[in-house]
């Protein structure tokens, strides 16, 4: 039952585009580490997911603009967190990283047409 609407949801699948792009900018950020190896297998399998999802899809620029655009905010709200504010560097990145999750999947999520929003879901499967 809980597997069947993480699959089916477009808000999850959204959720996790965004989540992707906050997890590469975290790459950028980090020393390399056994959290950089998390960091990685956890990217490379959404990437997984995202390309079996796509492999025959239209509509990708709408992924890569939620990738892009979340790990863009994230560093450029992390960095005013950090350096305006004077937040310590742990804070900024945490607080950047929610706060930018959550408007980028609202965002998206109104963005993307009532047409193909169904094919945001993980578990969606082209006719």
């Amino acid at each position: 039952m809980i597997m069947k609407f993480f699959l089916n949801s477009p808000k999850i699948g959204l959720l996790l585009i965004s989540g992707l792009g906050i997890n590469l900018s975290w790459l950028s950020l980090l020393d390399w580490s056994w959290n950089s190896a998390v960091t990685l297998m956890m990217t490379t399998y959404i990437l997984k997911l995202n390309y079996n999802r796509h492999a025959v899809k239209q509509h990708i620029m709408y992924d890569l603009s939620l990738m892009g655009g979340s790990f863009l905010a994230f560093l450029a709200l992390n960095y005013v967190l950090n350096e305006t504010l004077a937040i310590s560097s742990m804070a900024a990145a945490i607080m950047a990283s929610l706060w930018t999750w959550g408007a980028f999947t609202m965002l998206f999520n109104k963005m993307v047409p009532d047409s193909i929003r169904h094919e945001f879901a993980l578990g969606h499967k082209p006719h």
